[in-house]
């Protein structure tokens, strides 16, 4: 694992480490392992609830809270995932239809899943099991304020297993305008404890 310099910041009054942290991630639209460049947010004090099968009903949201991108987060998960001047070169995304450095496609979903979903969820996960319906509605751009919120959309409990199969709706939008700017569906097995 390779690290960079860490920051000192306060996020919900708690004192965190933005750490850059190489990490491989499964694009299961793809079926492609790629290196990814993920921020995570290591928190120092415990304000991120985790929650069990106990916890999962049909139609019951969640809040992932809020995720905010700077141009050089974009820029360096880019370099590694997505390539593309829209991402990369600040002159270039200037003059493309978007009018500004854009963040990849990925990075918003990847980024929710680590700081926030792993942790609420994470200690209750059997696998993944697909994505499905992942809709690109708008760009998002650095310092841009986005939501995530995820909807058990799907569930099937299976006690003789142990197991539970789950499909959680994500829902990114634009914090100031409410505007959705990403929606998919993951579809993951949880264990019964």
């Amino acid at each position: 694992m390779q690290r960079a310099k860490k920051n000192n910041n306060y996020h919900n009054g708690c004192k965190t480490e933005n750490i850059i942290e190489t990490a491989s991630f499964l694009t299961m639209t793809n079926a492609l392992s790629i290196k990814s460049l993920l921020i995570i947010n290591k928190y120092s004090c415990n304000t991120m609830e985790k929650y069990s099968y106990k916890d999962f009903a049909l139609n019951k949201s969640f809040d992932l809270g809020t995720v905010t991108l700077s141009e050089q987060e974009i820029i360096d998960y880019a370099k590694l995932n997505d390539p593309l001047p829209i991402h990369i070169d600040k002159d270039a995304a200037l003059k493309s239809i978007f009018k500004g450095l854009v963040s990849s496609g990925s990075q918003i979903l990847n980024t929710f899943h680590v700081r926030s979903w792993i942790k609420m969820f994470g200690e209750s996960i059997i696998c993944g099991l697909e994505i499905n319906n992942w809709k690109l509605l708008k760009p998002v751009y650095a310092n841009q304020a986005i939501k995530g919120k995820v909807t058990i959309a799907f569930f099937k409990p299976n006690p003789e297993k142990k197991h539970c199969v789950i499909t959680w709706h994500y829902e990114f939008a634009d914090e100031k305008s409410g505007e959705l700017v990403q929606a998919l569906d993951i579809t993951v097995m949880h264990r019964i404890d």
